[in-house]
């Protein structure tokens, strides 16, 4: 299975980080064709820019600037989650990567607001309040 590991957690000497290395042991070992996507590791721009929201609903203009994130999603048979639980939520960079990439034309379709993901048949989310 096409595997997208989204990964979410700024320093490498925390205890997410030593599970991410048994997750994509265990992957590895299961046979999955891994894809680690760490956001902190790859610098992602989590804010939406004034252009981005002004055409959020303009698809495929709205996916400018993220197609790999785009083509790696829409290759994802399962997504798996890893984050920390910080003041009750998610890091802010996990929800603006949400934000800016389950948009019109590829989260869902522009149109009609039917789901646009069918490729992703699982998903897992690992979330710990211990960072």
């Amino acid at each position: 299975m096409r595997v997208l590991y989204i990964y979410c957690h700024p320093l490498a000497d925390s205890f997410h980080a030593a599970i991410r290395v048994a997750g994509l042991r265990g992957l590895k070992a299961g046979g999955h064709a891994i894809d680690l996507l760490d956001l902190y590791a790859e610098s992602f721009q989590p804010a939406l820019t004034a252009n981005e929201r002004r055409h959020y609903f303009d698809s495929p203009r709205n996916q400018s600037g993220l197609e790999s994130y785009v083509a790696r999603l829409k290759s994802a048979e399962a997504l798996i989650v890893q984050f920390p639980t910080w003041c009750f939520g998610p890091p802010a960079m996990l929800k603006g990567f949400f934000d800016r990439l389950l948009i019109p034309g590829v989260g869902y379709d522009a149109g009609s607001s039917k789901p646009a993901l069918n490729n992703i048949r699982r998903i897992v989310g690992v979330a710990f309040m211990r960072s």
